[in-house]
C-alpha cells in the first residue's frame, strides 16, 4: 500500500504493509500529530513514480511540502470508490439477519476483521468520532454507512 500521511505542513509518500503500525512508528518521533490522509493499493513503483511527480515539492527522504499538487492527487484519488477492504473480514463475519440494527452490525464487523475504531476511521478517511459515533446508534449519514459496508465487503438493505 502506498500512504501520504501529513505532519503540520508535510506530506511523507512511502509504502508499508502495515498503515497502522508505520503510523504509529513515525508518531513516535514525530513532535506533529500525523494523520494518514490517503491510502492507495501499489507498491514501490508507484510510490517512484509519485516522488518523481511531487519532486518539485520534495523536501527530505519521502518527504514533501504540502503543496497544492498534492493536495489537488490526494483529493482526486478520494473521490474514487474506497479499495476493496473486504479480505480485512475473517470467513467467520457475522451474516446480517432481519431486524438486525446497523449500529450493532458495524460493530460485529469490525470486531470480526479484528479491527480498531481508529483503524476503521483511517481506512475510511473518517473522523474516530465518526465510526464511534454510528457504532453507538447515532443515525448515520447514507454516505457513511456505504463507506463503512464496502470496507467490510458487506451489504445492508434500506427499506
Amino acid at each position: 500500500m502506498v500512504y501520504f500521511i501529513r505532519g503540520d505542513s508535510f506530506v511523507k509518500i512511502g509504502t508499508t504493509k502495515d498503515i497502522f503500525r508505520r503510523l504509529s512508528t513515525l508518531q513516535s518521533s514525530c513532535p506533529e500529530e500525523l494523520e494518514c490522509i490517503l491510502l492507495i493499493r501499489g507498491s514501490y513503483s508507484l510510490e517512484d513514480e509519485l516522488h518523481l511527480r511531487f519532486s518539485e515539492s520534495h523536501h527530505y527522504g519521502e518527504w514533501f511540502h504540502m503543496s497544492s499538487e498534492i493536495r489537488e492527487y490526494v483529493k482526486e484519488q478520494k473521490a474514487f470508490p474506497l479499495n476493496d477492504y473486504s479480505s480485512l473480514i475473517q470467513e467467520n463475519a457475522p451474516s446480517l439477519k432481519m431486524g438486525d440494527n446497523f449500529s450493532d452490525y458495524v460493530r460485529k464487523l469490525r470486531k470480526a476483521a479484528n479491527l480498531s475504531i481508529r483503524q476503521v476511521a483511517v481506512l475510511l478517511n473518517l473522523s474516530k468520532t465518526s465510526v464511534a459515533s454510528i457504532e453507538k446508534s447515532a443515525n448515520p449519514t447514507l454516505q457513511s454507512m456505504e463507506k463503512l459496508l464496502r470496507v467490510y465487503g458487506a451489504s445492508y438493505t434500506i427499506k
